[in-house]
């Protein structure tokens, strides 16, 4: 792909709602949309980018796009985001000669919402990777398009901390947040699960294995406690119990906690950035 002088991209407005709690009555927490509007923003953008050069640097901290934003009226928090470019972008002759603004307007939006879909790992993400592969074969060979979705698969990851931000006000000060066109068909819909699915991104776990632990500081209503693996018995780590037993009465939990032993559990690690920082038991071996 070889690039042409400098012109301008012009991209259709973007309408994002708030729903539910405080946004019923048209309102907001002011903290909470901050974060959301800085996630955002940098979602809205860096896509942009990325469709006007073709490009993705995730060390650049200076985005050649801004998002703006205007009021819409509607019976909740909506606004109207609108992108613009800072300056004459170079962009690909691929994407210029004979393409009019239907095509980056559907790029775009294809995009944003892959971008979602790979930030929240949803099964629908296959379907509009293809749907979005479909569009760009209209001004890209195979190579080429294949290319331009494994970068926006490195820019979901990329963005992750600003899907983080985005969805912030979720649960807090809204219970939706939406993003559609003009004519306000959302094809974006987050709620609290899609939250909660961008949270737990943060993290990998691994399969359910067996472990030597000693128990501590159990909390049987709550289900944590603390453990210490036996091959490293002075650092302590925290420890969640999916196992119903624990609410009983005179539960093997208590026992093992009470008698101050190392004993087997089932459990996945939690890791962040492969270091483990909880285990996540399902079941104890009674006699261990």
């Amino acid at each position: 792909m070889t690039d042409t002088p400098s012109t301008e991209i012009n991209f259709e407005p973007i309408q994002i709602r708030f729903d539910g709690l405080d946004a019923e009555a048209h309102k907001i927490d002011l903290a909470q949309f901050g974060k959301a509007a800085v996630g955002i923003s940098k979602i809205m953008a860096t896509t942009a980018e990325f469709i006007a050069t073709n490009n993705y640097n995730p060390k650049k901290r200076k985005l050649d796009y801004k998002v703006l934003i205007g009021s819409a009226q509607d019976n909740c928090i909506t606004f109207e985001a609108v992108i613009q470019a800072l300056h004459d972008i170079p962009v690909y002759k691929a994407i210029i000669i004979g393409v009019g603004i239907n095509f980056f307007s559907d790029v775009y939006r294809l995009s944003f919402k892959l971008l979602w879909k790979l930030f929240t790992l949803s099964p629908e993400r296959e379907k509009i990777e293809k749907e979005l592969k479909e569009k760009l074969a209209l001004h890209y060979d195979e190579k080429s398009v294949d290319k331009l979705i494994d970068t926006i698969h490195l820019m979901a990851e990329g963005l992750l901390p600003a899907a983080k931000n985005a969805t912030q006000p979720i649960n807090i000060s809204c219970e939706i947040i939406q993003f559609g066109d003009m004519n306000k068909n959302y094809f974006i819909k987050l709620d609290a699960d899609d939250k909660q699915a961008i949270i737990d991104r943060e993290y990998e776990y691994s399969d359910l294995e067996d472990h030597r632990v000693l128990i501590s500081e159990l909390d049987w209503n709550k289900g944590t406690c603390h453990v210490s693996l036996q091959q490293d018995p002075h650092n302590r780590i925290k420890a969640t119990i999916t196992d119903p037993q624990v609410q009983n009465a005179n539960n093997t939990y208590g026992a093992a906690a009470n008698s101050k032993s190392f004993v087997s559990v089932t459990a996945k690690r939690k890791l962040f950035k492969g270091k483990l920082i909880e285990l996540i038991i399902s079941d104890i071996k009674s006699n261990s």
